[in-house]
C-alpha cells in the first residue's frame, strides 16, 4: 500500500510536467526560461553592476533609446571619459539630454565623432567645472559661431580637437584666450593668420602640441610658440579611431625659418614644399624629424642638432652621399 502511494507521488508529477512543457505557448515558455537564466546569473549581474559603478571610461557605439541616453551618466558616478561614435545614431534631442547630464557630472574628457551638432549646443556644457578635454572630430554644424562659444562655456579647457571641421581664422581669434596645451586643427580652414592670432594670446604661451596637417597653414610667417614641443603638419593619412583622412600639405619652403619654438622636440613636415632644410637655433632640441615625401628637398643641413634620435627622409631626393655622411655623424643616436 505504501509503495503504491509512493509510486503515485513520484510518477504523477513527471507525467504532469511532461504534459505541461509540451502544451505551453512558446512565448510563455521563453519567459520561464529567461527567468531561470536570470536567477542563474544573478551573481554575475551583481558583479557587472558593481563594475559599471566603478567604470571611468565608456565607449558608446550602439544605437540607444532616449531613456538609456539619459541614464548613461547618472548610473556611472565615476565616469571620467566618454566617447560617442557615429554608429550610436544619437539625434539632436538625445544629444541635448546627454550634454546637460555631462555638465553636472565628473566627466573630464569628452570625444564626439561624426555627429550632427545642433546650434549653440556647446553652451549646454557651461555648467561643467571639470571638463578639460573636448574632441569634436568631423562634427557637422561646427561653424565659427559654435567654436566661438567654447571659451565662454569652457574657460578651463586644456585640450581641443576641431579636426575636419569648417573652423577658420575667426575661430582661432576666439580660442586664443583658452589655456590650451593641445590643439588639433587638422583638415580645417585655418591659415597662418589664425595661427598668429593663437600665438598672440594665452594659448600661444601654453601650447605644447599642435596639429595643422591638411589645413591652410603654410608656415610662411613667423610663428612664436615658446612652449611648443610637437608640431605636426603632414599630408599623409592620419588614423583617428579607425577613420583615415588625408589632407593636402600647403607648407612652403620657408617653414623651418618661420618657426620660433625653442622647446620643439618633434617636427613633422611630410609632403612639404621644402627645397633646403637647415638647422636653426630655434630647432636645436629636435629629437624627431620627419620630411618624408618632400619631393623638392635637395639639401639637408643638421650640423647644429645634436639631440636627433629619429629621422624620416623616405620619398625624398636627398643626395645619397650627404645622407650617408649625416648618418655616420649622428650614429648611433639616430634611427633613419
Amino acid at each position: 500500500m505504501r509503495s503504491s502511494r509512493l509510486r503515485a507521488r513520484t510518477t504523477a508529477p513527471a507525467a504532469t510536467q511532461s504534459l505541461c512543457w509540451r502544451h505551453l505557448p512558446t512565448m510563455l515558455l521563453n519567459r520561464i526560461l529567461d527567468m531561470g537564466c536570470a536567477i542563474a546569473v544573478s551573481g554575475v549581474c551583481s558583479d557587472w553592476r558593481r563594475a559599471e559603478l566603478e567604470r571611468t571610461v565608456l565607449l558608446l557605439e550602439q544605437a540607444s533609446p532616449a531613456a538609456h541616453v539619459r541614464g548613461i551618466i547618472t548610473r556611472r558616478p565615476r565616469l571620467a571619459e566618454l566617447h560617442v561614435l557615429p554608429r550610436t545614431a544619437i539625434g539632436p534631442t538625445h544629444l541635448r539630454h546627454l550634454m546637460t547630464a555631462i555638465s553636472t557630472s565628473a566627466i573630464a574628457r569628452l570625444h564626439l565623432y561624426k555627429l550632427s551638432l545642433p546650434h549653440r549646443l556647446v553652451e549646454l556644457l557651461a555648467g561643467s567645472r571639470v571638463l578639460r578635454t573636448l574632441s569634436l572630430c568631423a562634427v557637422e554644424g561646427l561653424s565659427a559661431t559654435n567654436a566661438s562659444l567654447i571659451p565662454s562655456s569652457l574657460p578651463n579647457l586644456t585640450s581641443l580637437n576641431l579636426s575636419s571641421s569648417q573652423c577658420g581664422d575667426s575661430s582661432c581669434l576666439a580660442l586664443r584666450t583658452l589655456p590650451l596645451t593641445r590643439l588639433n586643427l587638422a583638415a580645417t580652414k585655418v591659415s597662418d593668420v589664425g595661427l598668429q592670432q593663437l600665438a598672440s594670446g594665452r594659448s600661444g604661451l601654453d601650447l605644447q602640441w599642435l596639429h595643422v596637417g591638411g589645413s591652410r597653414v603654410r608656415l610662411a610667417a613667423e610663428i612664436r610658440l615658446p612652449r611648443l614641443e610637437h608640431l605636426l603638419a603632414s599630408d599623409h593619412g592620419h588614423l583617428m579611431r579607425g577613420e583615415i583622412w588625408s589632407g593636402v600639405s600647403r607648407v612652403g619652403a620657408s617653414a623651418a625659418d618661420a618657426l620660433r619654438c625653442p622647446r620643439l622636440t618633434e617636427l613633422e613636415l611630410d609632403g612639404a614644399g621644402l627645397t633646403d632644410f637647415q638647422d636653426q637655433n630655434q630647432l636645436e632640441n629636435l629629437t624627431k624629424l620627419s620630411l618624408a615625401f618632400s619631393k623638392n628637398l635637395r639639401t639637408l643641413r643638421l650640423h647644429g642638432i645634436h639631440t636627433l634620435q629619429w629621422l624620416n627622409l623616405s620619398g625624398t631626393k636627398t643626395d645619397p652621399d650627404a645622407l650617408l655622411a649625416l648618418c655616420v655623424r649622428l650614429s648611433p643616436t639616430v634611427r633613419t
